[in-house]
């Protein structure tokens, strides 16, 4: 769903008895979430057309000189050329600890979401809006009205919700600020950021903390401040990582991808030259 965020003001006045507009909410949300993710949309983007440009231009050097192998080789220097140059942030400790917060967060939440509901984990309003019809009981559903302006059916879902963990009520306040910041209100953080280190459980602990540093995030978003910052600092605060979301696995990842990739071509390429 698009949503031109120029075209609407967050002031815009309460309706249905005092609650925002969603289509208001949903801006709000969409330009939240959208500012701390883009650094790193930005760099997924940045590599999937470095890898095709490389693969392309491995395909005409190998069609041209009628040698997939020289062709192959061509492609494959630029593919890991694109990874070096397009991951240079990573060189970066801020950008690198951030990234490194996000990726294992959005790992975590999908995993949480498909052990909890047997689905896998919607993205954007549209999905959103077609899990809970297909989920009108869910407990799930308050994170999924949130964004979409729905804080009547999201402040009942809120209120349902029965931790059975000091975890679990972390969640539900994380709940309740996120709900504030998308109403147009400034939540308290500060007794979010006291409760966390004495969640008993390191896991959980790592990723709650995870949670309220997405929430911290989109804050600064709003306030005009760099999310990058506010995520590298929060990674600094945990232990625990899983070892496939720290950069030097996220860099290796992406440099076998290119190798396949390469692969693919050197065969399409000996295809269409007859060897």
């Amino acid at each position: 769903m698009t949503v031109d965020c120029g075209t609407m003001s967050e002031d815009t006045p309460p309706i249905d008895g005092g609650l925002p507009d969603p289509a208001v909410v949903q801006a709000r949300a969409v330009r939240l979430s959208t500012g701390v993710v883009a650094p790193f949309s930005a760099t997924f983007k940045s590599l999937a057309r470095g890898f095709g440009a490389s693969a392309g231009l491995g395909l005409i050097v190998g069609l041209i000189s009628r040698e997939p192998i020289v062709g192959a080789g061509v492609g494959l220097l630029l593919s890991l050329a694109s990874v070096l140059v397009i991951w240079r942030p990573f060189t970066g400790a801020p950008f690198m600890r951030a990234a490194e917060l996000y990726y294992d967060h959005d790992c975590h939440e999908r995993a949480e979401w498909r052990a909890e509901t047997g689905t896998p984990m919607p993205r954007g309003l549209k999905a959103f809006d077609a899990w809970l019809t297909a989920n009108p009981a869910a407990p799930e559903r308050a994170s999924l009205l949130l964004p979409l302006g729905r804080l009547g059916e999201a402040d009942s879902a809120i209120d349902a919700m029965e931790p059975a963990t000091p975890g679990d009520t972390f969640g539900v306040e994380i709940l309740r600020k996120t709900r504030m910041m998308l109403a147009g209100e400034r939540p308290d953080l500060k007794p979010l950021h006291e409760t966390w280190p004495s969640l008993p459980d390191p896991r959980e602990r790592r990723h709650k903390r995870e949670c309220l540093a997405l929430l911290d995030a989109q804050l600064a978003v709003d306030d005009g401040r760099d999310p990058i910052d506010v995520l590298a600092t929060a990674r600094g605060e945990i232990d625990g990582v899983h070892w496939e979301m720290r950069a030097p696995a996220l860099m290796a990842k992406w440099s076998v991808l290119a190798v396949l990739l390469v692969g693919a071509t050197t065969l399409i390429t000996a295809a269409l030259v007859g060897w």
